[in-house]
């Protein structure tokens, strides 16, 4: 999947509409998830982090869950990716382009599989099968130096951080205001920062 990834981004080969409707038909998996929009730069880097940690894969914004092609906003996607873009943590290959099918702007992002670890303001995540989960800080571990010990403390502190965050911001998008909104974006940002930290030390 890597290979076909880097072999369409480094071509500038734009997918044609029947590979697409082959994509859709298959359905989301470990490597293709399907989103109506991309509302918040966060929903973005989540899932290039997930991508990036696994096998890499496109994220096909303009098709809801039941593969039903909705098509998306280009400029709003456009921007939404170049946001994701400086909030990533780490070095991945990124690629976006647009397929039109039957009169809907389809947006593909091309996500290549990362040797180091990905991560997002919101934590490191990990694909398992169609669901984007936190990457475990035994996974961490493995990833980074799987014989060192002395980084047990550091990896777990990176794992809690992430649980947090992520119990944290459902409460307060739960309350569904702007206040709400203000201070999810406020406490994803903190949140990024300290497990950027906690990473440098990791590899340093």
């Amino acid at each position: 999947m890597s290979e076909l990834i880097e072999y369409e981004k480094n071509t500038g080969r734009i997918m044609t509409i029947s590979e697409i409707q082959e994509i859709i038909s298959r359905g989301e998996n470990t490597t293709v998830e399907f989103k109506t929009k991309i509302s918040q730069p966060w929903i973005l880097t989540r899932n290039i982090s997930a991508f990036a940690n696994t096998k890499g894969g496109k994220i096909l914004v303009g098709v809801d869950e039941r593969r039903g092609i909705v098509g998306c906003d280009r400029k709003q996607l456009q921007r939404m990716f170049e946001i994701a873009q400086r909030d990533i943590n780490g070095k991945v290959d990124l690629a976006l382009e647009f397929v039109n099918v039957n009169g809907n702007n389809i947006g593909v992002i091309f996500v290549g599989r990362s040797k180091g670890i990905i991560s997002s303001k919101d934590g490191v995540f990990i694909r398992v099968g169609a669901a984007t989960q936190v990457m475990s800080s035994l996974e961490i571990q493995n990833r980074i130096l799987p014989e060192e010990k002395p980084i047990d403390k550091l990896t777990e502190l990176v794992s809690e951080q992430t649980n947090r965050i992520k119990n944290l911001q459902e409460e307060i998008r739960r309350g569904n205001s702007w206040k709400s909104k203000v201070l999810d974006y406020l406490i994803g940002g903190v949140v990024g920062a300290v497990i950027g930290f906690l990473l440098t030390l990791l590899l340093t």
